[in-house]
């Protein structure tokens, strides 16, 4: 935020140079990010008057001015064209210096000698966006009350000091110049004062003339109104002109201006209707209906929606709450009357539709960040008194306040001793009463008790912590003692789990995986995209309450969407595939724990793209058998986002912990990925539990072992897993392993049917096994393939 110090000298008296003070600021938690001088660079650059134009003899585009600085005449050749006789502009004399490092000297133009340069706002290093337009290209002029011969820096508002504060989402109260008086004064040791004005309402005739409901107070806790009659449209006074520009914010008119002027003051936006557009002289505060549209201040049609607050009078909106007001009812050269509209709307609402309009201006940040209704009448008053102070309005007697905000100030006894035990000092119970009465907490001490009510502004007080906080950095952080932390060098030992989870992804990434890190929000279009039965769990999804967007606002219930957005992520880099791997939580909105929070469960997540079914079957059997985890089978799958014909569950003594597949081409073409892509999803707690850490070694076998393989030709349907199962229950005692090394599918199979190829070992443990067994046990089993999955040898 933007704080020029004469305007907050205003509020609070500051008799400390400009770095002291921005350190003080620091240290008191008011972060300062810049301290800028308007004026850097400028010298002798002076307010002249042009007595007289003439035209150049030479040069068509040029004329010669005849300059007055209030002692003497200067001629200066120029090609500006929006100066006139009369006018007072910034006058550079011979021997000034410009913010850009320029040294005026004295020149000849077309054969006429120039004794200096007439200035525009920019050449006197002004941003473009805040020169009033009319001047925005040509030489600034001013008004004709400025005097001449002055410091064209102190007519110009450049003979200023601009602090940048960063400020914390929680002190919204500090978002305007009067909270950082209320900030600067408590750090200073001075009470800060408010603008002096004053406003009476005699009567209450605006009720004859403007009527206001709110209907939905949940967005809008307070709105307020009042109506004025227009006197003149003009440019406003020179000094609020100057305080603006300081703020970054181009002057407009004198109506415009008040309305920006109260905003930075006090952090309340305002908005400007013309009464005389307003139809039925109604305001009515509601949503929107979802698809009415209207046009807004910059000529574009926008569609609504029924989360957006509207605006209204008695038969369309007229301006998007707290974001940007309708063209139907702008204030122009022609208004007559004008309604002031101060108002509290939600942060989340304005927030929203910012984003959805794209468009952010000052008024939509503030409310944003959050705004103390307690401001709202105050501001609208403020800004009343103002159009009156100047000679831009009169105003019609009379106040409608609809106010749905009710709060009671936050009181709380603190003992002083655990002040100190909290921040490792030694302040007495006195200075802390005398820190805390600089921020007006209304302290009272009671022996070791300081009774505190925390300032109905300072909504971010709530608890003791708040205002412990408070009273250190009031007395500032650089004066609390720096103390060695206490603390034990006994080390424990990692948590079994995390130890174990630890050696689940290092083996991993000894296979040649990559671990990655996605987050846990994702869309309900993805999750939707995954095609859970409405009775499965993963399809009762967890909403974010308050979601970084739409694409973040539901936690995830399955960890495919954020290995597939992983994989399309690099594969549309063109990066080399490679395995990746991610351990992290899915949600659920079906299950509670003890403590009534959704149920959530860790899980492994595998993918590769441009890859087949058995490499990631692989590296799932690798992670099995480093865990010494048995009774592991692959059953068929039924998951509509995997292929179904290439999709298996995992299952641990029949019961199933994830599943493995390939990525369903459907599903495929939403993430832009052109390669098969292969995805497994575990349930890591139960790997965990049963991960054997007892290591048991066997003597080496004696005698040899036999090895034989076998072909069968089986339906498509059948699954490899279940031609393993039968070949070991019709093995006997004597195979010691079986693996299927190829699987073909074409022509020579015949259609609907596919060749399986394993390889099957045979051994004794006290013998050489001869042919003549080994072919009664084969024998076996082909019989068992035969009968039980009409598996044919090939």
């Amino acid at each position: 935020m933007l704080v020029p110090i004469n305007w907050l000298k205003e509020y609070v008296n500051i008799d400390k140079d400009i770095k002291e003070f921005a350190d003080m600021m620091t240290m008191s938690g008011s972060m300062v990010e810049t301290v800028t001088y308007l004026g850097e660079g400028i010298e002798n650059v002076v307010t002249a008057k042009i007595n007289k134009i003439t035209p150049h003899e030479n040069a068509q585009k040029l004329i010669i001015c005849t300059m007055f600085d209030g002692k003497e005449e200067y001629q200066v050749v120029t090609g500006a064209n929006n100066v006139s006789e009369g006018d007072i502009v910034p006058f550079a004399k011979v021997g000034a210096k410009l913010p850009d490092g320029t040294k005026l000297k004295k020149a000849k133009l077309r054969g006429v000698e120039s004794f200096g340069m007439l200035c525009s706002g920019q050449e006197l290093g002004m941003s473009s966006s805040i020169i009033p337009k009319n001047m925005e290209d040509g030489i600034y002029i001013f008004s004709s009350d400025v005097p001449i011969g002055i410091d064209a820096k102190e007519a110009l508002g450049l003979d200023e000091y601009v602090i940048d504060f960063e400020l914390t989402n929680n002190r919204q109260d500090c978002n305007s110049i009067l909270g950082m008086a209320y900030e600067a004064g408590a750090t200073m040791g001075e009470k800060f004062i408010m603008p002096d004005f004053k406003i009476e309402d005699k009567s209450n005739d605006i009720n004859d003339k403007l009527s206001v409901e709110v209907k939905n107070t949940d967005l809008c806790k307070r709105y307020c109104a009042r109506l004025l009659r227009v006197k003149k449209v003009e440019p406003s006074p020179l000094w609020m002109q100057k305080r603006l520009m300081a703020c970054g914010i181009r002057p407009i008119s004198n109506i415009v201006d008040v309305s920006n002027y109260v905003m930075l003051e006090l952090g309340q936006p305002l908005h400007m209707f013309d009464y005389d557009k307003l139809e039925g002289h109604k305001i009515i505060v509601d949503t929107a209906k979802d698809g009415e549209t209207m046009v807004t201040l910059d000529n574009i049609e926008r569609e609504l929606d029924d989360k957006m607050l509207l605006i209204n009078d008695e038969n369309r909106g007229v301006c998007v709450a707290g974001v940007m007001g309708a063209a139907n009812s702008v204030v122009d050269d022609d208004t007559k009357n004008i309604v002031i509209e101060s108002a509290n709307f939600g942060k989340n609402s304005i927030r929203r539709t910012s984003r959805k309009f794209g468009l952010r201006s000052e008024a939509s940040a503030h409310y944003e960040k959050g705004i103390n209704p307690l401001i709202t009448r105050y501001a609208i008053d403020r800004a009343a008194s103002l159009l009156v102070e100047i000679g831009a309005c009169e105003l019609v007697e009379g106040l409608i306040d609809e106010n749905f905000y009710e709060k009671e100030p936050v009181k709380m006894d603190i003992d002083y001793n655990d002040v100190n035990k909290l921040l490792g000092s030694d302040i007495s119970a006195e200075e802390q009463v005398k820190l805390l009465d600089l921020l007006n907490f209304e302290p009272k001490l009671n022996g070791d008790i300081i009774s505190i009510t925390a300032p109905l502004l300072r909504d971010d007080v709530n608890i003791k912590e708040d205002v412990i906080e408070d009273i250190a950095r009031m007395y500032g952080y650089n004066n609390l003692p720096s103390t060695l932390m206490e603390s034990s060098n006994y080390i424990s030992e990692k948590n079994t789990y995390y130890r174990d989870k630890n050696a689940l992804k290092d083996a991993l990434v000894a296979a040649g995986a990559l671990e990655t890190l996605t987050y846990t929000f994702t869309s309900k279009e993805k999750l939707d995209e995954l095609g859970f039965d409405e009775n499965d769990i993963r399809s009762k999804y967890l909403k974010v309450i308050n979601p970084l967007g739409e694409d973040t606002g539901y936690m995830r219930t399955s960890m495919m969407v954020s290995m597939l957005e992983a994989l399309s992520f690099n594969y549309s880099r063109k990066n080399k595939e490679r395995v990746l791997f991610e351990v992290g939580n899915v949600f659920f909105n079906d299950k509670f724990d003890e403590l009534g929070l959704p149920l959530q469960k860790e899980h492994l997540v595998i993918g590769k793209y441009n890859t087949d079914f058995f490499e990631i079957k692989g590296i799932v059997e690798y992670l099995f058998n480093k865990f010494r985890i048995k009774g592991v089978k692959f059953i068929k799958a039924e998951e509509n986002m995997l292929h179904p014909s290439r999709s298996a569950y995992v299952c641990i003594d029949d019961k199933i912990i994830g599943y493995i597949g390939n990525v369903h081409p459907v599903l495929l073409k939403k993430y832009n990925l052109k390669e098969d892509v292969v995805v497994a999803e575990l349930d890591v707690k139960t790997i965990i539990e049963l991960y054997d850490k007892e290591v048991v070694f066997k003597e080496f076998p004696k005698f040899p072992a036999l090895e034989r393989d076998i072909a069968v030709v089986v339906d498509e349907d059948v699954y490899a897993g279940e031609i393993i199962d039968e070949i070991k229950k019709a093995g006997g005692k004597y195979l010691v392993k079986a693996e299927v090394f190829d699987v073909f599918t074409g022509e020579q199979v015949g259609e609907g049917k596919k060749s399986v190829a394993a390889a099957l070992n045979f051994r004794a443990e006290d013998r050489t096994l001869t042919d003549e067994e080994i072919d009664v046990t084969f024998s076996k089993i082909v019989k068992a393939l035969d009968e039980n999955l009409n598996a044919k040898l090939r």
